[in-house]
C-alpha cells in the first residue's frame, strides 16, 4: 500500500490490511489484536515500566520482515468515567507513544501503522484539562501529555483525520448528512481536511474563533442533532438501520463507494446487540458485499457502573464486547475477478477468538481479587464478589450438602463467612427437621458393620418416607456412619444414641448430624432400631 497524497492510500494486491476498532486504553486488548488477531506482533519481554509505573508491562515489538498494514480508527485512549472497573489501566499515552513506536517499525519492515483520531483523542487535545472520561490512574499523566506541545505535535504528525483507501472511506465517526452545506464542503478532498487536521492541531493553543473552518471541521458539536455533529462526533450511522441511498450519495462526493466507521458500541443497542456488524448489502458475494462496516466493540468502560443496581445488566452487554478486527479482502483473490483490484468487507472479513476485553484479563490475571493483588492490580471491580460467592457456594454445597438458595443466603446471611454460613444451615436443617419429625416413616434400609478384629458387629435400621430417598447416597452415607458411630461408643437406647457427640466432628451430636441430612434430603429420617454383637 503506498500513499498518493495526505491520507489518500493505494492498496496493492498482496496487502494484508487489517482495521481495528476503539481501542479505548486498553493495553490488554491492543496485544491480543496486535498479537493474537493480527500476528504482526511479538511481546518481546516483561518489564516493569517505572516511567507509567505499571509492573509485569508487556513490551510489543513488530515482527520482522512482517508486511501487515494495521489501521486504527481513533478512540485509542480514555478507559471510563465511573470508578472500580475490572480493568482500570494507566495506558493512554502508553498506547500511544507504543503505536507511533511500532509504526516506525512497521515502515522499516514494509509494513505501516494508520492511526486515525477519534473524538477522544481530539477532546483531550483541544481541551487537555477535560478529564471526564479519564480513568482516575490516567489523570496526571494524560494532563502532563497533552499539555506538552512537542507530544501533541508529534502524535499528529503521525496520524489523520480520515483516510480514503482505494474507494474506501476509513473514520473513525463517518460523515453526517448535514454536517456542512454542500458548497462549502465540496471544497474540501480527503486530502485537504487532512491538510487543515495536521495545520489545524498543530503548535494548537486553543480555538478563539468559532466561525472558523476548522472548529466547524473537528470541534463543533450540536448535542440536538446527531446529524450535523463533526467527523469525530457523527452518530448518523452507527445505530440501527440506515439509509443505504443517502449514505451511496454522501459518499459520492468525496468519490467513495464504501465506509468503515467505529466510534458506534453496537451493544448498547437493546434491539440488535452485535459485534463487527455490517449494513447495506451492495454484491452477490456469498456472504454478502457491504457499503458500511462498524467495528466499535464497546471497549470503553463508560457505559459500565460499578453499583447494585446496575452491574449485573452492563456486566451481560459483555457477552457482545469481543475483541475482533476486520481483515479487509480483495476482488482480485476471488478466481472470477482477476481484472478488478478492489477491497470489500463482509462477515467472513471478522477474525475473533471470542473472548471479550473482561474475560482475557480474567484469564491472565486470576479470578479472585488476591490473585490481582499478587500483580500489583488493587481492583475494587463487584465481580470479584460475584466470583467469589460462586465460589464459596460450591465449597458450601458440597461440605454441608444444602442446596444452592440455602447456601447463598446462609452466605449472605454470614456476610460471607463460610464457618458461620455452616451454623445458619445447620440451624436451618434443625427448623425443617422438625417440621418433619411426625411424619410416617415406610422406607428404609438396614446397615451392618463388623470391626476389623471380627469381636464387634452392628445392625441400624434406619427408616425414611421413600424408596427414592433410602437409595440416595446421603441416606446411605448416614447408615453407615450411625453403624460407625455405635460400634465406637456403644450406645444402650436410640435415645443416648442421639444425644452422643458424633465421632467425626464434636461440635455437633447424632441428632444434628441426621437433623441435617433431614433437611437437605427433605424426608423425616428415624432410627428404629440397633443391636451390638460381640464375642
Amino acid at each position: 500500500m503506498h500513499e498518493i497524497n495526505n491520507g489518500v492510500f493505494k492498496s496493492d494486491i498482496s496487502d494484508n490490511i487489517y482495521v481495528i476498532g476503539d481501542i479505548h486504553g486498553d493495553y490488554q486488548c491492543l496485544i491480543h489484536c496486535l498479537v493474537d488477531l493480527c500476528e504482526s506482533c511479538h511481546i518481546s519481554k516483561i518489564y516493569n515500566d517505572e516511567l507509567f509505573n505499571t509492573d509485569n508491562r508487556e513490551y510489543l515489538e513488530w515482527i520482522p520482515n512482517n508486511k501487515a498494514i494495521i489501521i486504527f480508527c481513533g478512540d485509542m485512549i480514555h478507559r471510563k468515567r465511573c470508578n472500580n472497573v475490572l480493568d482500570d489501566e494507566c495506558s493512554d499515552i502508553f498506547i500511544l507513544l507504543t503505536l507511533i513506536r511500532l509504526k516506525e517499525e512497521a515502515i522499516l519492515n514494509g509494513g505501516n501503522v494508520i492511526l486515525i483520531s477519534g473524538n477522544h483523542e481530539i477532546m483531550n487535545i483541544s481541551q487537555p484539562e477535560n478529564i471526564m472520561y479519564i480513568s482516575p490512574k490516567n489523570i496526571e499523566t494524560n494532563l502532563k501529555y497533552f499539555n506538552d506541545k512537542n507530544f501533541v505535535n508529534k502524535y499528529i504528525k503521525n496520524s489523520y483525520a480520515w483516510i480514503k483507501l482505494d474507494n474506501i472511506l476509513i473514520t473513525h465517526a463517518g460523515l453526517c448528512s448535514e454536517y456542512l452545506d454542500n458548497d462549502e464542503f465540496e471544497k474540501y478532498s480527503i486530502n485537504k481536511i487532512n491538510d487543515e487536521y495536521h495545520k489545524c492541531f498543530t503548535n494548537l493553543k486553543h480555538f478563539d474563533d468559532k466561525k472558523n473552518l476548522s472548529y466547524s471541521l473537528f470541534i463543533k458539536y450540536d448535542i440536538h442533532n446527531h446529524k450535523t455533529h463533526n467527523m469525530f462526533w457523527c452518530r448518523e450511522w452507527g445505530y440501527g438501520e440506515i439509509e443505504c441511498e443517502k449514505l451511496k450519495i454522501l459518499l459520492n462526493k468525496i468519490k467513495c463507494k464504501k465506509m468503515i466507521i467505529s466510534h458506534c458500541p453496537q451493544f448498547i443497542n437493546p434491539n440488535k446487540p452485535q459485534m463487527i456488524n455490517f449494513e447495506c448489502n451492495c454484491g452477490e458475494k456469498e456472504n454478502g458485499e457491504y457499503l458500511l462496516a462498524r467495528i466499535d466493540l464497546g471497549m470503553s468502560r463508560c457505559f459500565d457502573y460499578n453499583d447494585e443496581t446496575s452491574f449485573i445488566p452492563n456486566l451481560s452487554k459483555n457477552h457482545y464486547r469481543k475483541m475482533a478486527i476486520l481483515k479487509l479482502k480483495n476482488n482480485n483473490n476471488d478466481s472470477n475477478n482477476n481484472n478488478n483490484n478492489e477491497l470489500y468487507f463482509n462477515h467472513s472479513c471478522v477474525i475473533t477468538k471470542k473472548i471479550s476485553c473482561m474475560q482475557y484479563l480474567l484469564l491472565k490475571y486470576g479470578y479472585y481479587k488476591k490473585d490481582w493483588h499478587k500483580h500489583g492490580i488493587n481492583s475494587n471491580w463487584m465481580g470479584f464478589r460475584y466470583i467469589n460467592s460462586i465460589e464459596n457456594i460450591k465449597k458450601l454445597r458440597e461440605e454441608t450438602g444444602a442446596g444452592v438458595a440455602d447456601c447463598r443466603q446462609a452466605l449472605e446471611e454470614a456476610s460471607g463467612d463460610r464457618d458461620e454460613a455452616i451454623k445458619i444451615l445447620r440451624k436451618k436443617g434443625i427448623e425443617k427437621a422438625a417440621k418433619k419429625e411426625g411424619r410416617e416413616v415406610k422406607a428404609g434400609s438396614v446397615f451392618s458393620y463388623v470391626h476389623h478384629n471380627g469381636k464387634v458387629g452392628v445392625l441400624v435400621s434406619l427408616a425414611c418416607e421413600t424408596d427414592f430417598v433410602a437409595k440416595t447416597d446421603d441416606f446411605q452415607t448416614l447408615g453407615k456412619e450411625l453403624t460407625l458411630q455405635i460400634a465406637a461408643n456403644k450406645p444402650s437406647s436410640i435415645a443416648e444414641l442421639l444425644d452422643q457427640e458424633y465421632v467425626r466432628d464434636p461440635s455437633k451430636k447424632i441428632s444434628d448430624l441426621i437433623k441435617e441430612v433431614i433437611g437437605k434430603l427433605g424426608e423425616n429420617i428415624q432410627v428404629i432400631d440397633f443391636k451390638v454383637v460381640g464375642v
